[in-house]
């Protein structure tokens, strides 16, 4: 996606969202209740949990800074508890052993219709992914595996929309969201004896997963569900 159709698809969210911004009121148990623990599929490019590239389950907690009758501020701090082993696939080039890491996320969201919000986002996620690579000693007949580490940040300004409940009876918490924002992600190997080999490359970001910086658009749908308290 081109950065200037990323530009015009968060003009048309903000319009969207400003028409609407006279806000319905905050759910009363965010009001009284600040805190909240949550469970989230979650991936390289973000929150997209369907990710080709890759794939783990976050956990992590949110507290409510600071909120009027229409609007919240919220900081959150996710943890990757689980990452499955890839070996890549018909669409994606990366390969990943383990992967551990750390996400925060400062948010402001303003409630419109029925608990639906939008929200401006920002994010920062860091990750060490544990790889397999290629030795090639002076193009002999065998090659050695290469275990390595690469180290991933990502900066990110998103603007999103989603629908946020929670249930009286038993406080636990659903948010569903989709944003479209831009990204700035940042990586680098440690360990890699061969660093001329084609490492693969991020399916949406087409950026090479082991080295390099670049400028990209992130898609999310994240589905969270936690609890309240």
């Amino acid at each position: 996606m081109e950065l200037k159709n990323i530009i015009v698809v968060g003009v048309l969210l903000f319009s969207f969202t400003q028409h609407f911004s006279k806000a319905q009121n905050v759910d009363s148990n965010l009001i009284t209740r600040k805190n909240i623990i949550y469970i989230m599929p979650s991936a390289i490019g973000g929150d997209l949990y369907w990710d080709l590239d890759n794939f783990w389950i976050e956990v992590g907690y949110g507290r409510i800074l600071n909120r009027s009758a229409s609007q919240l501020f919220d900081l959150k701090v996710g943890l990757i508890a689980y990452s499955k082993s890839v070996e890549g696939g018909l669409l994606s080039q990366i390969n990943a052993k383990n992967t551990k890491g750390f996400n925060i996320n400062i948010e402001h969201r303003i409630i419109l219709i029925n608990k639906f919000y939008y929200s401006t986002n920002l994010f920062y996620q860091n990750t060490t992914t544990i790889r397999d690579g290629e030795i090639d000693y002076q193009k002999s007949k065998y090659l050695n595996d290469n275990n390595y580490k690469v180290i991933r940040n990502v900066y990110c300004v998103q603007p999103k929309i989603g629908f946020q409940f929670i249930n009286k009876k038993n406080n636990m918490y659903t948010d569903v969201g989709l944003g479209i924002g831009i990204r700035y992600i940042q990586s680098y190997s440690i360990n890699k004896i061969n660093k001329d080999i084609d490492s693969g490359y991020e399916t949406f970001a087409n950026k090479e997963f082991d080295r390099g910086a670049k400028l990209a658009q992130k898609i999310s749908l994240q589905i969270k569900i936690g609890y309240n308290f």
